[in-house]
C-alpha cells in the first residue's frame, strides 16, 4: 500500500461492512460550526448540501475520496469550479504540487459560499481533510484501476503459487544481485530452500524444482557464458535424465563446455558436486579437459584405436585424489562465483556460539519501529515540540540512542578505511550476525592497532558502545574491543566446546523477544585458539568511556546526492559504477530518493568528478 491511503482503510473497511456509517458532517466539523456560534438549522442544512453534493461523488467509495476524478467533481459541486479550474486542482494533484494546491484553496472557499451558500468553516474543513490529503495518493481511475488489478494479481500468485511467484521475481532481478539476495532472504522467511545451481536441474535462468526448492540458474554464474549454458541443458535435455556420473557430463557437452573457465565457475558454485568432489574436479581440470579432446578427435576421425571396444583396455578419467576442500573455502569460492552464499552461511552451526559470545544485544533484533517508541520513552526530552536548548530543536530522527556498551560475534563482509576532515583514517566494517546486521566503527586511535589483521571474509567479536541512527536506519557499534578470528578457527572452537548445533542463519528484524544471554564461554580457550589474529586492547574497563567519549566528537563530511524522478534503474547501476571508481577519501555519499536518504556506504575525496558526471546525466 502507499503511505498515504493507509489511515482510511479500517474506515473504508468498516463502511463497508456496515459497522459504520458514512458522514460528510462529521463530529468533529459539527464541533467547529457550533464553537462558531451557528445554529442548529444552520449546522443540520449544511450537512444537508454535503450529502446532496458529496454523496452522488462518494458513496461508492463509502465516504472517502480515493480518485482524481471524485477531486474534480467535489470542487464542481461543492464550489461550481469550471472544468478548467477542477483540472488545475487534478494537475496539482497528479504532479504533487503543494503550492497549486494550497493555492486554490482560498479559491475554493471564496466561490463555495457564493455558489452553494457554504460556510467559510465547512469548505475550509472538507479542503484540508479531503482534498488535501488526498492530494498524497490518489491517482486517476484508469491509472488505479491498472495498480489494483497488478496489485491483485501479484497477491493472488504470492498466495497461491508462492515459490512459482518468487521464481519469476528473481529471474526478472537476476542482474540486481542486491535485490537477489532480499529475495532468497524472502524465500527462506517462507520454508523455500533457494539451492546452489545444477548441472542435472538448473536452467539458464532461477529454476521452479517444487513448492519448497528452487534452483540457482546457470547464467547466474560468473565466468561462463550462454553458450556453454546452452550447451549442458541440450545435452540434458537429449539425454532424457540427468547426468549419471563425470564422464558422461564430459562426452555429451563437449568442448563448449569442458574447457578451464566454464569449468571452474561450475565447480566452485557447487553446479557439480552431483558428480563428484569439488577439490578433485578442480585439481583434475587438466585431466577434465584432455579427456574431452581425445573424445572429440576419436569422434571427428571416426577412428577406433587398436584396443578401442575392449573394456579392460578402455581409458579411464582418473581424478587427483586430494582432501575436500573446508566449509570456509566451499563458502567463499561460491559467494565470488555467484555474488552470495547458497549452500549455507559462515555463521551456521553457530546460533549457541554466537549467543554465548553476546552481551546486551536485544535492541540490536529490534526494527526500528520498536526502537523509536522505546527511545521516545526513556529520551523524552529530545521530542518536546519547543525548547530552547538547540540540541532538542534538532530532528529527532537524527538523534541517537544514548549508548549502550554490547558485545556480538559477526562476519565481515565489508571493510573500508576513511579519511576524517583531521586527516586521520577510520574504519568500517560491514557485518552479518547470526540473527541481525550491523557496522563496526573503528576510530582513528584504534585503527592502526587493528589493520593489518582486517580484511573481509573473517569474524569479529567486537565490544564497544550502541548507536542507532533512525534518519539512515542504521545500527552501529563504536568498536572499543576487538577479536578477529576466521571462518574455521570459530567452527573448530564450537566443536571443541561442545556448542557447534544444526543451526541455520536467518535475517528476521521483528526479533523483538528475543532473551538476551549472559553467559559467557571459555574465554581462555578463544585466547588462545584466535592468537594469531587477536589483538587485544589494554585496561579496556577502565578506559572505555573515555574513550567513547573522546571518539563522540569525530566528524565525516557527507555529500547529500538528490535523485530526481527522470532517473532510471540504469542511471542508479551507472551511479554505483562511478562512485565506484573514485578515490576513496573523507566524504561520505548519501542518496536522497524522494525524501528517503540512502547511506552509499561509498566516501569520495573530492566532489569535482561527481558534481560533473551528475550534471552530465541530470543536468
Amino acid at each position: 500500500y502507499r503511505p498515504g491511503p493507509l489511515a482510511y482503510i479500517p474506515t473504508y473497511v468498516d463502511v463497508k461492512h456496515g459497522r459504520k456509517e458514512i458522514k460528510y458532517l462529521t463530529d468533529e466539523l459539527r464541533k467547529k460550526l457550533e464553537e462558531k456560534g451557528y445554529s442548529n438549522e444552520e449546522i443540520e442544512e449544511e450537512g444537508r448540501k454535503l450529502i446532496e453534493d458529496l454523496g452522488p461523488i462518494l458513496d461508492i467509495t463509502y465516504g472517502i475520496a480515493v480518485y482524481q476524478e471524485q477531486l474534480m467533481f467535489l470542487v464542481q459541486y461543492m464550489a461550481g469550479f469550471s472544468l478548467g479550474e477542477a483540472d488545475l486542482l487534478r494537475r496539482g494533484v497528479g504532479k504533487k504540487k503543494k503550492d497549486v494546491i494550497e493555492a486554490l484553496k482560498k479559491e475554493f472557499i471564496e466561490k463555495g459560499e457564493k455558489f452553494r451558500n457554504y460556510k467559510p468553516e465547512t469548505t475550509d474543513y472538507i479542503y484540508t481533510e479531503m482534498i488535501m490529503p488526498a492530494a498524497n495518493y490518489s491517482f486517476n481511475k484508469s491509472h488505479a484501476a491498472c495498480y489494483a488489478f497488478i496489485a491483485y494479481q501479484t497477491a493472488y500468485l504470492k498466495a497461491h503459487y508462492r515459490t512459482e511467484f518468487l521464481t519469476s521475481l528473481m529471474v526478472s532481478d537476476e542482474e540486481s544481485m542486491e535485490r537477489v539476495i532480499l529475495e532468497v532472504a524472502e524465500c527462506e522467511s517462507k520454508g523455500i530452500s533457494v539451492l546452489p545451481p545444477s548441472v542435472n536441474e538448473s536452467l539458464k535462468h532461477f529454476t521452479y524444482i517444487d513448492d519448497k526448492n528452487i534452483r540457482f540458474g546457470l547464467k547466474a554464474l560468473k565466468g561462463i557464458g550462454d553458450g556453454p549454458i546452452d550447451k549442458i541443458i541440450e545435452a540434458r535435455k537429449n539425454l532424457g535424465r540427468k547426468f549419471e556420473n563425470l564422464e558422461e557430463f564430459i562426452d555429451l557437452c563437449g568442448k563448449e563446455v569442458i574447457n578451464k573457465k566454464s569449468l571452474e565457475a561450475l565447480i566452485w558454485s557447487g553446479a557439480m558436486d552431483d558428480l563428484g568432489i569439488r577439490k578433485q574436479m578442480v585439481d583434475s581440470i587438466d585431466k577434465m579437459v584432455r579427456y574431452s579432446r581425445r573424445n572429440e578427435k576419436q569422434k571427428e576421425t571416426n577412428q577406433l584405436g587398436l584396443f578401442d571396444g575392449l573394456e579392460e583396455f578402455e581409458e579411464k578419467l582418473e581424478l587427483v585424489e586430494t582432501k575436500e576442500y573446508s566449509y570456509e573455502e566451499k563458502l567463499l569460492k561460491e559467494k565470488e562465483i555467484l555474488g552470495i552464499f547458497v549452500s549455507g552461511h559462515p555463521l551456521d552451526g553457530l546460533k549457541t556460539y554466537c549467543a554465548k559470545r553476546s552481551r546486551n544485544t536485544k535492541k540490536m533484533k529490534m526494527d526500528f519501529e520498536k526502537l523509536l517508541e522505546i527511545d521516545k520513552k526513556e529520551n523524552p526530552e529530545k521530542y518536546l515540540p519547543e525548547s530552547s536548548s538547540q540540541e532538542n530543536s534538532e530532528n529527532p530522527a537524527k538523534k541517537e540512542f544514548k549508548e549502550e556498551i554490547v558485545q556480538t560475534v559477526g562476519y565481515i563482509t565489508d571493510y573500508r578505511k576513511v579519511v576524517t576532515k583531521t586527516g586521520k583514517p577510520m574504519g568500517f566494517l560491514k557485518c552479518e550476525g547470526f540473527d541481525f546486521d550491523f557496522e563496526v566503527v573503528i576510530f582513528p586511535k584504534d585503527i592502526e592497532k587493528y589493520a593489518e589483521k582486517l580484511d573481509s571474509n573473517l569474524v569479529v567479536i567486537v565490544t564497544g558502545g550502541l548507536d542507532i541512527n533512525f534518519e539512515y536506519k542504521r545500527k552501529s557499534i563504536r568498536a572499543k574491543e576487538l577479536k578477529i578470528t576466521s571462518i574455521s578457527m570459530i567452527r573448530e572452537q564450537a566443536r571443541d566446546l561442545g556448542i557447534f548445533d544444526g543451526s541455520r542463519r536467518f535475517i528476521n528484524n521483528e526479533l523483538n523477544a528475543i532473551k538476551d544471554e549472559d553467559e559467557s564461554i571459555g574465554e581462555e580457550k578463544i585466547k588462545n585458539n584466535s592468537e594469531k589474529y587477536s589483538v587485544l586492547p589494554e585496561n579496556f574497563d577502565e578506559k572505555l568511556e573515555k574513550e567513547i567519549s573522546e571518539n563522540k566528537g569525530i566528524e565525516i563530511q557527507e555529500f547529500i546526492v538528490n535523485i530526481p524522478p527522470i532517473a532510471k534503474k540504469e542511471d542508479l547501476f551507472d551511479f554505483k559504477d562511478f562512485l565506484q571508481k573514485q578515490e576513496i577519501g573523507e566524504i561520505k555519499i548519501i542518496l536522497d530518493l524522494r525524501g528517503q536518504k540512502k547511506d552509499t556506504n561509498i566516501s569520495v575525496k573530492n566532489l569535482e568528478n561527481l558534481k560533473n558526471w551528475i550534471g552530465e546525466k541530470w543536468g
